[in-house]
């Protein structure tokens, strides 16, 4: 959208401006002598650098997924193909062919995702402050030149003012709502990144406390720590002596 509006709209509305921009003498070089003093950077190559530039870091991304996309297709053709067949009583019934692609690991681009955005909404804001220092909001219809090479209390006339600030605020319209999507898209990214390592993290306790149970279950059955029974002290009983009434006096 902001490369149709500086295409359509800011290209034809700045392309004569330095014929256009009048100022009340008769100096050569005066008129433009001002017109560089007025606008130190053409405001059109700025916008489109500024578009180049926040464009920058998703062309990179882009080429890292094209790049990994063409790796893992490299992959899955060097892997050794197996023939299967299915039998039936003795019979075949179905064939298939499996390549091992299902042993291929997809990598996760969040992390790229959010850097290559941090990265442009980083641009879109430092473009922005620029912008304002360099041009501000409003365009204003007259410019008082004060150039050496000009004489004293030149007076230039800034062609289609109004027009101009129309666009230039059009224009701040687009890039604010291009940074809240940036930054609406940054918070969603978080959050996906917190969920996945919360179920990371959870499934890595569930193995964990599964092994544990496991290793338990094991350990029933392990007969090097079971206590040797033949240390446990034995109750002793007195053995008593019944006089037999044969023998009694």
């Amino acid at each position: 959208m902001k490369l149709m509006l500086i295409s359509l709209g800011a290209y034809p509305l700045y392309e004569d401006e330095l014929a256009a921009f009048v100022c009340n003498t008769n100096q050569p070089g005066c008129p433009s002598m001002c017109y560089d003093a007025f606008t130190a950077v053409s405001q059109v190559r700025f916008w489109l650098f500024e578009l180049l530039s926040a464009l920058l870091p998703f062309a990179v991304f882009v080429i890292c997924i094209l790049h990994s996309a063409v790796k893992q297709v490299v992959e899955v053709y060097s892997l050794p193909c197996t023939f299967f067949t299915e039998t039936s009583f003795g019979e075949p019934t179905k064939s298939k062919i499996t390549c091992g692609a299902h042993e291929l690991v997809i990598p996760d681009f969040s992390r790229a995702y959010a850097i290559q955005l941090l990265m442009r909404i980083m641009i879109e804001v430092g473009f922005g402050i620029s912008s304002y220092h360099l041009f501000g909001f409003i365009v204003d219809k007259f410019y008082n030149c004060t150039e050496e090479i000009c004489p004293s209390n030149i007076t230039c006339y800034v062609p289609r003012s109004t027009e101009k600030s129309a666009m230039i605020i059009l224009l701040w319209v687009v890039s604010c709502f291009s940074l809240f999507l940036g930054l609406v898209d940054m918070i969603m990214v978080i959050k996906e990144c917190r969920n996945r390592l919360c179920v990371s993290n959870k499934s890595k306790i569930c193995r964990t406390r599964r092994h544990q149970r496991e290793r338990g279950s094991r350990d029933l059955f392990n007969f090097d720590d079971i206590e040797d029974c033949t240390s446990i002290p034995m109750k002793r009983y007195k053995k008593e002596r019944y006089c037999s009434k044969d023998f009694a006096f």
